[in-house]
C-alpha cells in the first residue's frame, strides 16, 4: 500500500501534512511531498483531505464509495451517504437512507464511521489506550511521549 497524490484535485491546504502521526508529508511547492520510509498507510491523510486529492493504493474498496468516505483505520465507512432517490434508498457508503435520500450511513464498521472498539496504540514508543467511541485516535495524544496516537 502507499499514498498517492492527484495533483489536478490538491489545492495545497496542508491538512494532511497537519495530521499525519508519523511526519511523512511536507508540503513542498505548494503541493505535499509523502516520503514513503516513513509512511505508514494509515490513511489518515486520505480521510481529513478536503478534496479527495490522496488516495491509498493497494486497498480493497469494496461497495461504492462515491458519497461517503472510507474509514482505512476503522473499518468501516464514514458517517453521512446519499440515499438513492426518495423513499428507502441504500445509502451509498453502506448504510439505510430513508425519505429523500439523506441517510445517516451505518458502515462495516457498526457505527456512525467509529469502527469497532478497539485500542490506540503510539507509534513513537508503542503505548497502547482503549479506544474512547467518537474521538479518532489520531486526535489524541500519547500519555509518555506526546506523540499522535493510530488505531491499533
Amino acid at each position: 500500500m502507499s499514498v498517492r497524490l492527484n495533483k489536478s484535485l490538491c489545492i495545497g491546504c496542508g491538512v494532511c501534512e497537519n495530521v499525519c502521526p508519523k511526519n511523512a508529508i511536507k508540503m513542498l511547492n505548494g503541493y505535499p511531498e509523502i516520503d514513503d520510509n516513513r509512511c505508514i498507510n494509515c490513511g489518515i491523510c486520505v480521510q481529513k483531505c478536503p478534496k479527495n486529492a490522496l488516495s491509498l493504493t493497494g486497498v480493497e474498496q469494496r461497495g461504492n464509495t462515491a458519497g461517503g468516505r472510507m474509514n482505512y483505520y476503522g473499518g468501516g465507512f464514514m458517517g453521512t451517504g446519499r440515499g438513492m432517490g426518495s423513499g428507502t434508498g441504500r445509502g451509498i457508503g453502506g448504510g439505510a437512507g430513508r425519505g429523500m435520500g439523506r441517510g445517516r450511513g451505518m458502515g462495516r464498521g457498526g457505527g456512525m464511521g467509529y469502527g469497532p472498539s478497539g485500542e490506540c496504540i503510539c507509534p513513537s514508543c508503542g503505548t497502547v489506550v482503549p479506544h474512547k467511541p467518537g474521538v479518532p485516535c489520531y486526535q489524541q495524544v500519547c500519555p509518555n511521549c506526546g506523540s499522535k496516537m493510530i488505531r491499533k
